[in-house]
C-alpha cells in the first residue's frame, strides 16, 4: 500500500495543534475554556479557531497564544512551513 505525504500546510497544520497540545499541558491547562480566558477570548471563540485549524485567527490572538502556551523556537518555525537552525 503507497504511503500517503502531507501536504505542507497539512504538515503545518499539525505542528500547530501539537504545539497548542504541548503548551496546554505545560501550562497545566487542562480544558479548551481555560486557554481562551487566557488569551482574552471567548470559549466559543477558541473553538471556532480549533475547527478550522486556526486559519483564521487573528495575528494579535496568535501571538498571544504563542507567548501563553510558551511555543518553543522549533515549533513555530515548523507551524511557519521555515526549516529550523539553533544558530
Amino acid at each position: 500500500m503507497p504511503k500517503l505525504r502531507q501536504t505542507e500546510e497539512q504538515r503545518r497544520t499539525t505542528a500547530l495543534r501539537e504545539a497548542v497540545a504541548r503548551g496546554k499541558a505545560s501550562q497545566g491547562l487542562t480544558l479548551d475554556r481555560e486557554v481562551a480566558r487566557a488569551l482574552g477570548i471567548s470559549g466559543s471563540s477558541f473553538s471556532q479557531h480549533q475547527s478550522k485549524a486556526f486559519r483564521n485567527m487573528h495575528t494579535d490572538t496568535f501571538f498571544r497564544m504563542a507567548r501563553r502556551l510558551k511555543f518553543t523556537g522549533k515549533e513555530l518555525c515548523a507551524i511557519a512551513g521555515i526549516p529550523y537552525s539553533s544558530e
